[in-house]
């Protein structure tokens, strides 16, 4: 009896509970297990029953892989990284690139053997929403800790302390709290965790403006923003919506008054402005991101079928500040939009395929159908207007894994 317990206990759903769980913690705190987290999707994929190694799992993958556009598709953009090496005179930097974008081939691979259940989906996001709220935790903790001098340091252009890079953190946080929301409007499996997944996403709402990144709040306000058009056009919830539409607009008023490090950062975006009127540019938040449209739009220009490839792209930048810039202190902005990017570094071809890796299994997969999913695209795609989050570890395996368990699990 015992035995079975075990046997039972030790399923795949089980596992892939665990190592989602762990690769939730990892993406904040260990880019190491998030690797390992990586992979060991893979190898549960592959794995018979009794959690070995089997030849006709990995023969089952391949062809589940091949036959599903939604999976092989992002893999085009691991493809565009490899082809854009062709024409790299810096191999090293190359591998960088296409070690980065890695996850793009690995996850969805590994989500072709895995199978998710609605439940299993949904107990994913719970996971997730409460460790992204123990990470706010933490991070607000810190804060008031010694908020005169945290402060101080948003209203000098700078930010808190995060995990992880503060515009990665405030991506995956934004999604966290949107999440919150669609579970606590949407979810009819665990009813009991309506209202304290409610009480979180409240918190989550107000940490977003204490951290007080620019890139989290208008995604998501962008993602509570398409949940309130679902709530009126397509629920006919009208008061739900319109009070919600309300609720959006007062807060950042609300938290112009109330939440200092709010208030401190509209301050400083206030002076920067006013140092690009002044024509200080390179040294500054926003004056420093226009010129990097600068320099991806002459790069562009300069090579606009194929780019300069990703493994000569950071040495060409830093060449364009030398020779444009009188003030160029040494600080290497790459072009602050994910598609001047793509343009600059892989042309017109690279970018192409780069679009038809992200876009394909949206439409493909009618995802847009799917709230989360919806959401997810949202919020990440938004960001690409200002940054360039497909360039950095967290980000990727973070939407790519959403993306995977959402598609999978949806019905």
């Amino acid at each position: 009896m015992t035995q079975g317990k075990t046997n039972n206990y030790w399923n795949k759903e089980n596992i892939l509970m665990g190592i989602g769980i762990l690769f939730f913690i990892s993406l904040f705190y260990s880019k190491f297990l998030l690797s390992l987290t990586l992979f060991s999707f893979v190898f549960l994929a592959i794995a018979n029953e009794e959690l070995r190694f089997s030849f006709s799992g990995l023969k089952a993958l391949a062809r589940r892989y091949k036959s599903d556009p939604v999976l092989w598709s992002f893999g085009l953009i691991f493809l565009g990284v490899l082809l854009s090496m062709l024409y790299s005179s810096n191999v090293q930097q190359g591998l960088k690139h296409a070690q980065l974008k890695l996850p793009f081939l690995v996850l969805p691979l590994a989500f072709a053997g895995i199978k998710v259940e609605r439940s299993m989906m949904l107990k994913l996001i719970y996971a997730f929403v409460g460790i992204a709220f123990l990470s706010a935790v933490i991070v607000s903790i810190t804060y008031l800790l010694d908020y005169n001098y945290y402060n101080d340091l948003i209203g000098k252009g700078q930010s808190l302390p995060t995990p992880i890079q503060h515009v990665s953190y405030s991506i995956i946080m934004s999604f966290a709290a949107v999440s919150a929301f669609i579970l606590f409007l949407e979810d009819e499996l665990y009813v009991r965790l309506k209202y304290p997944v409610l009480i979180i996403g409240v918190l989550l709402f107000l940490f977003m403006h204490l951290l007080a990144v620019r890139s989290g709040i208008v995604t998501m306000y962008l993602g509570l923003f398409l949940l309130i058009l679902k709530r009126i056009f397509v629920t006919k919830k009208y008061l739900q919506g319109f009070g919600c539409l309300a609720i959006c607009i007062v807060a950042p008023l609300l938290a112009y008054y109330f939440i200092p490090s709010f208030y401190n950062k509209v301050g400083y975006m206030l002076w920067d402005f006013k140092q690009m009127l002044q024509n200080k540019t390179v040294n500054y938040s926003d004056g420093g991101r226009l010129l990097s449209y600068q320099l991806g739009w002459d790069l562009f220009t300069d090579n606009p079928w194929l780019g300069t490839s990703l493994g000569d792209f950071k040495e060409v930048c830093s060449n364009w500040y030398q020779a444009n810039v009188a003030d160029y202190t040494g600080k290497l902005n790459f072009p602050h939009n994910q598609f001047l990017f793509s343009l600059a570094s892989t042309g017109i071809i690279g970018f192409i395929i780069y679009q038809i890796g992200i876009w394909l299994p949206f439409i493909k997969g009618k995802m847009f159908r799917n709230s989360f999913s919806l959401c997810l695209y949202a919020i990440v795609v938004t960001s690409f207007l200002v940054e360039t989050q497909l360039e950095r570890s967290a980000v990727i395996c973070f939407f790519l894994f959403f993306a995977m368990v959402i598609y999978r699990g949806r019905d």
